[in-house]
């Protein structure tokens, strides 16, 4: 099954204003991961939601942080537009363009130059076929439709995060044929991992991918 093409349902923008120095890593990471910079920002944004600041903090961010006058957009769940409309009550009824353009501008500017998913990689894209476990791939689907995010997304952050100490293989039996496109650096250290461990690569994924989404 192609993921990339099933329909995630109603969608709603939401309009950014995002720092210089934050688009330069949402492109990294955009290269890393092979998917969209919205979704590198939709990705970051659910992290935020789930760990926001306190107001002291946030106004601390506006002080420091220089937005971009130009304003860019990403695609979210309505669900998700709800959550960052209430989410502004905390803020002294900040707008929704003001309070995630700092927000998201902060994760990527606080993220560590060192930070895995920022490092210069071989990212020209390539298409993998795995045979994903169903429990783990129905996750990720439920996890793209809420985030509108992409299951190329956990596949990169799952191998980046979990492949040197992923264990012993994943024991499935209820598994489906998946293509993702991945940069090409993440599908080479898939192969080597599998070769060197005797594993094989379809085993190196869904381990890598249940440790990364058990807590998600």
């Amino acid at each position: 099954m192609d993921h990339m093409r099933i329909n995630r349902g109603e969608s709603s923008k939401l309009t950014l204003s995002i720092s210089e120095e934050a688009k330069k890593k949402i492109v990294q990471v955009s290269n890393n991961t092979a998917v969209a910079k919205g979704v590198v920002m939709a990705w970051a944004l659910s992290i935020i939601l789930d760990n926001l600041p306190s107001l002291e903090e946030f106004n601390s961010m506006e002080k420091r942080i220089n937005l971009d006058k130009k304003r860019t957009s990403i695609t979210l769940n309505p669900k998700t537009i709800n959550r960052c409309k209430r989410a502004t009550l905390n803020y002294g009824n900040r707008s929704m363009l003001n309070l995630f353009s700092y927000l998201i501008s902060n994760f990527f500017e606080e993220m560590p130059s060192d930070h895995v998913l920022l490092q210069d990689y071989d990212y020209d894209k390539v298409n993998g076929r795995y045979y994903i476990s169903s429990d783990l791939y129905n996750k990720m689907d439920q996890l793209n439709k809420t985030h509108f995010t992409k299951i190329s997304l956990y596949v990169s952050l799952a191998v980046l995060s979990e492949l040197d100490d992923i264990g012993a293989p994943l024991d499935s039996t209820d598994k489906q044929v998946t293509y993702i496109p991945l940069p090409k650096f993440i599908k080479v250290r898939i192969e080597e991992y599998a070769t060197q461990n005797l594993m094989s690569q379809t085993d190196v994924v869904n381990t890598c991918l249940h440790k990364y989404l058990k807590n998600l």
